[in-house]
């Protein structure tokens, strides 16, 4: 027996109408994105050279110091910020932030 096709379209309507309606209570994101270290090597670095670009500000007081009475101060930098997480992440984002930040102070 064959259908005319809009008897089809209007019994597959009452077919979908007949289905309880579906609610969603609440969407959320998973904890953890399982799928980066499936992405190709090329594309998750993208992603680390991206998050190279955060800004960050970085505070230098600086300290003056006197070594002994009558010479002039010694002039200390104290740094206080921390490291890019980028380069605390993992070895691979490291690899790729090296090629974006330079090491400014040794100690």
């Amino acid at each position: 027996m064959t259908v005319p096709p809009g008897e089809m379209s209007s019994r597959f309507r009452d077919l979908l109408e007949q289905l309880p309606k579906l609610t969603v209570t609440e969407l959320s994101a998973p904890p953890i994105f399982t799928c980066f270290p499936k992405l190709p090597l090329e594309l998750r670095n993208k992603i680390w050279k991206h998050a190279c670009y955060q800004p960050r500000d970085i505070n230098f007081p600086m300290v003056l110091k006197w070594q002994h009475e009558g010479e002039r101060p010694s002039r200390t930098i104290i740094l206080r910020s921390r490291n890019p997480a980028v380069l605390c992440t993992t070895f691979e984002s490291r690899e790729e932030a090296k090629k974006h930040y330079a090491l400014c102070y040794e100690p």
